[in-house]
């Protein structure tokens, strides 16, 4: 039930973010994550900045593109190599999980060379 809540607080975080900032919010969602909540391990950190990133960039992104029809993502889509419109939603969804896997490891990271104990 903690890990859920730690996602939960992480996907928030992330929404809140990117009402005020652009693309790199969620970095800075997973740096600030990494840095403030217990996590154990690097693993862990990775973890919970992929499924977060996942589920943030996705559904937002699977939010637009159900809101225009796909119009857009289908464009795109065929312009980049043929991908269906879902098919960039997913890539969309993995490139935010990435970004906020990298920011989670960077602050857990940051956290260990502060104080080595603290993990």
């Amino acid at each position: 039930m903690r890990n859920l809540g730690y996602l939960l607080l992480f996907i928030v975080l992330g929404i809140i973010l990117h009402q005020f900032l652009d693309w790199y919010a969620i970095a800075i969602a997973g740096l600030l994550f990494g840095l403030l909540a217990p996590v154990q391990s690097v693993g862990q950190a990775f973890a919970y900045g992929l499924l977060a990133g996942v589920l943030v960039w996705g559904g937002y992104s699977g939010l637009l593109n159900w809101q225009n029809e796909g119009l857009l993502a289908s464009r795109l889509g065929v312009a980049i190599g043929g991908l269906s419109q879902w098919g960039l939603v997913a890539v969309t969804a993995v490139l935010g999980g990435i970004y906020a896997a990298l920011g989670a490891i960077t602050g857990y990271l940051g956290r260990q060379l502060v104080s080595p104990q603290a993990a």
